[in-house]
């Protein structure tokens, strides 16, 4: 078994959803996209057994990381430095068990667990696919000697994630974009605040999903690609899919006994879902052997999938704005992943390009049934959001983010019309409450938010709030009517617009590049060392 094992790991290879294959890891998280449009996939999904549950159950989260990446990575990197990886991305989470999951409630007989993935450096579970996938990136450009040039586009919590993952690398520069006035203030310093001279941050108007076109151009322009060795982390990237299936053997295996795991006891998973990248990671995690029954997906006024699901139809409307804006997506890619995966395996190149041409795809009765079979969903409006939020509140003293929320609202509503028995509802919490100020003062008030959530360093973390007192940099948003693709080129290839820092004291001042770099270096040292030294004196009281 063992050489199996190692034979079936070292030949790992990768294939487009639209046809080209033979791929390796490397290839694949450095670009993003595939050149034919489509997104990779493993070749062969590795399978996990019970055994191999049950061998895994006494690991910590970064020894479970290892073991479950090393069926992806095979032999492009070598087991130690893998773990060395790991260690970097995740020593650092807040929380030592690194995902903690929290008791909040029980219904018809089963129990709902919140699993909590915002204990790292953005507060956000985007944190874990982004550690994972930007380290791997930097670990093939210094092995190759080269740098990479990543683009992302952001809803909210890719971005800030996706800096923190990047900012600490030796090889890697990040241009980012997020729809201006969509993202809360928080998230929106979260990118703007960073010191970095690797790091560039762009607004543009529109909706959430708007920038991905032009991404997508450029980072299917093969000439383009290997000039600037250019690839997107957004969840189009196959890093991320794999990284985060992660989360999902932890979780299994955490709320589940060794006796339960003998007898294969199933676990349900509720998801607050855009981009569908977390479904996606989690279809994978059921396909390799993990013990899934259904994945309840909730869903806000943008509810594409809600309608796929019920009716056939994947149909691209509107988009609309909602308190749940990380999950405001008219077209989810990663539905490309999912009907790949449903159909076993079959090109999606003509489906997608009707998809593009027609913004609608009729689903076939038997794809549509198996959707069904794997995913429940549940459309929560805001108003409901909030009554989650403060429910969860008050019975439980647990303060839940919006799209949390989002995601508990949809589990008790698949609780309440089941007819088939249930064991444990794991709710994945997708971030931290402290991003979204609006949702929480309209779901428990303005004196809960500055008398509660201001004073209390767990919902409020020190480094959050100091991000209010840093200065932001500015360098010009990309405008509707604009020519996006051309301006994007222009950024990737090195033609930044002068940036502005915009200060909470001094107004808007004008810097080149480097001069602002270095000045936004000073001030934030300042004002960190300024908010440690209150800290100290306050724990010394």
């Amino acid at each position: 078994k063992d050489l199996f094992v190692y034979l079936y790991a070292a030949s790992m290879k990768f294939k487009s959803t639209r046809g080209i294959s033979g791929c390796t890891l490397e290839q694949c998280i450095s670009s993003g996209y595939a050149l034919d449009g489509g997104l990779f996939m493993p070749e062969e999904i590795p399978k996990v057994t019970i055994d191999d549950l049950l061998k895994w159950k006494s690991l910590t989260f970064q020894g479970l990381c290892v073991e479950v990446l090393s069926l992806f990575v095979g032999d492009e990197i070598p087991r130690t430095d893998l773990k060395t990886l790991v260690k970097q991305g995740f020593d650092d989470f807040t929380d030592p068990s690194v995902i903690p999951l929290v008791p909040i409630g029980e219904k018809k007989g089963s129990k709902l667990f919140s699993a909590e993935l915002f204990h790292g450096q953005s507060y956000a579970f985007k944190d874990f696919g982004q550690q994972v996938t930007c380290r791997m990136l930097d670990y093939f450009c210094r092995k190759n000697n080269r740098r990479a040039t990543v683009v992302v586009s952001t809803t909210g919590d890719t971005g800030p994630a996706a800096i923190a993952a990047v900012r600490g690398t030796t090889n890697l520069r990040i241009i980012c974009f997020y729809p201006k006035g969509q993202v809360s203030r928080l998230q929106e310093r979260q990118m703007t605040t960073v010191a970095s001279d690797n790091v560039f941050v762009f607004p543009f108007e529109g909706g959430g999903d708007d920038m991905d076109g032009p991404i997508k151009t450029m980072t299917t322009d093969e000439k383009l690609l290997k000039k600037e060795n250019l690839c997107s982390v957004n969840s189009i990237n196959i890093g991320r899919i794999i990284a985060q299936t992660v989360h999902y053997f932890w979780c299994y295996l955490q709320v589940h006994s060794a006796e339960e795991i003998k007898s294969g006891v199933e676990a349900t998973f509720s998801i607050p879902t855009g981009a569908m990248g977390n479904v996606t990671a989690g279809m994978m995690a059921r396909t390799m052997g993990l013990p899934i029954q259904k994945f309840v997906c909730g869903v806000n006024a943008n509810d594409i999938l809600h309608r796929a699901v019920s009716t056939g139809e994947f149909r691209k409307l509107d988009m609309r704005r909602t308190l749940s804006e990380a999950i405001n997506i008219q077209v989810p890619y990663n539905f490309e992943r999912v009907m790949y995966l449903l159909s076993g395996g079959q090109n999606q190149t003509e489906a997608m390009l009707k998809m593009e041409q027609t913004q609608v795809i009729t689903l076939s009765k038997d794809l549509h049934a198996k959707l069904q079979d794997w995913v429940s969903t549940y459309r929560v409006e805001d108003s409901e959001m909030l009554g989650t939020v403060q429910n969860l509140w008050g019975c439980h003293k647990y303060l839940s983010d919006p799209h949390t929320a989002v995601g508990v609202n949809a589990a008790q509503k698949f609780l309440h019309g089941t007819q088939r028995p249930c064991g444990a509802v794991i709710c994945l919490a997708t971030a931290h409450a402290c991003k979204f100020e609006d949702a929480i003062r309209k779901a428990l008030g303005s004196k809960f938010w500055e008398g509660t959530v201001l004073n209390d360093p767990k919902l409020m973390p020190p480094t959050a709030g100091s991000l209010q007192k840093l200065p932001e940099i500015s360098r010009g948003t990309f405008r509707e009517g604009e020519d996006w693709t051309q301006r994007l080129r222009e950024v990737i290839e090195g033609r930044y617009p002068e940036a502005t820092l915009v200060t909470p004291h001094l107004g808007t001042l004008w810097f080149s590049n480097q001069a602002m770099a270095m000045l936004l270096g000073i001030t934030t040292a300042v004002c960190f060392a300024a908010i440690l030294s209150k800290f100290a004196r306050r724990s010394k009281r």
